[in-house]
């Protein structure tokens, strides 16, 4: 483009000349223009080429820097959505969590606990109504931490295995009975299997039932023959 104006002004200055200039003259003249319009066009190529290295530099520099933005943003929406996904798994395993402590210490091991009270004779009552009780109003009381709640549970659950390891031996008890006035005594209990026998400390002796109308065990004789068996076994 700067060949083709160069070359006008020359042909302009060569009519406006007319017959003042030889055609030699002219034609000098021409050359001249055309050559310092050359060396014009070459220096600015040379400084636009000069400006040309810094300028790629610098877009390059800055192309870098757009990638290595672009893979921080995307490094950290990853990030987020695995802190996301974390957080979604974790909260959906506290919840399994939960719902699964729920479920022992409001049913598995409450029905456990309720089913035992029922199978205990009259005359166990005494010794695990205690523990029994704890367990029971802990695990009722919404602000008992479930650490303590499952340990009240859990004691009543190893008296309960201790209770059968007790039951193949046979062992002994201390405890009250009611007599046949319905008057309490002290004394000592022996299971044997399915049977309980009773020893008072006044010396009476017989079965230990739990008879209707009463939560108690109450003193059966079953005559004078088995006491003095009773009260060894005792």
């Amino acid at each position: 483009m700067m060949r083709q104006f160069t070359l006008a002004i020359t042909l302009l200055c060569f009519v406006a000349l007319g017959r003042a200039q030889t055609f030699e003259s002219a034609a000098t003249s021409a050359k001249s223009d055309l050559a310092k319009a050359l060396a014009e066009l070459s220096e600015l190529e040379k400084k636009i080429a000069d400006e040309k290295i810094p300028l790629a530099r610098q877009l390059n520099t800055l192309e870098s820097e757009v990638i290595a933005k672009r893979r921080e943003h995307t490094d950290a929406k990853r990030l987020q959505d695995r802190k996301s996904v974390n957080l979604g798994k974790l909260k959906a395993e506290e919840k399994a969590f939960t719902d699964q402590n729920d479920y022992l210490r409001k049913t598995l091991l409450e029905e456990y606990i309720r089913r035992f009270e029922t199978r205990i004779h009259a005359s166990e009552k005494e010794q695990y109504q205690s523990i029994v009780k704890t367990a029971r109003e802990t695990n009722e009381n919404p602000s008992s931490p479930a650490e303590s709640v499952f340990t009240g549970q859990l004691i009543v659950v190893q008296a309960a295995l201790d209770r059968l390891g007790n039951l193949l031996g046979g062992h002994t008890y201390d405890g009250t009975a009611l007599n046949a006035e319905g008057i309490a005594e002290r004394g000592k209990f022996a299971m044997i299997g399915p049977l309980v026998v009773f020893a008072g400390n006044d010396g009476k002796a017989g079965l230990a039932e739990q008879l209707r109308g009463s939560t108690d065990a109450t003193l059966v004789n079953i005559g004078p023959e088995h006491q003095a068996g009773i009260i060894a076994v005792t």
